[in-house]
């Protein structure tokens, strides 16, 4: 299984939104500048979890970005949902019975066993744990 920039780098993002939640906005260059990611790759991710409800922007002189609700309501895995979809993407998953191999399919219940229990793992960490940045997720 291969976690993508987009969701590795969005867990950035929503981190530093957390560190900063009812302190003020942050503008998408500090991001960029704190997580040492492009300013354009930023935005993009930013407009994705505006979209997904999560982050607020604020336009003008002191405008910036904020997280729409407490970083410790917020999962993993709705941040991962919102940024990449599905936390485990198979055919036989994704196409709802369509597959031609279903129901007969032999990897099935393994992909449908495995989806639930990383999806079960995601939603036990929030952003907020995440913006520690210390210690290992016990899940």
């Amino acid at each position: 299984m291969r976690i993508s920039t987009k969701v590795c780098y969005g867990l950035k993002i929503l981190s530093v939104l957390a560190d900063n939640y009812n302190k003020g906005l942050v503008t998408s260059k500090e991001i960029a500048r704190r997580e040492r990611l492009s300013k354009k790759y930023t935005d993009n991710l930013l407009g994705i979890l505006e979209k997904s409800k999560m982050v607020s922007s604020h336009r003008g002189a002191k405008g910036g970005y904020s997280l729409t609700m407490s970083p410790n309501l917020i999962t993993v895995k709705e941040a991962f949902e919102a940024l990449e979809g599905s936390v485990l993407s198979v055919n036989c998953i994704d196409s709802k019975g369509k597959c031609k191999y279903f129901p007969g399919c032999t990897g099935h219940r393994i992909w449908v066993n495995l989806k639930s229990v990383i999806s079960r793992a995601l939603e036990r960490v929030t952003i907020a744990e995440v913006s520690k940045k210390e210690g290992i997720y016990y899940i």
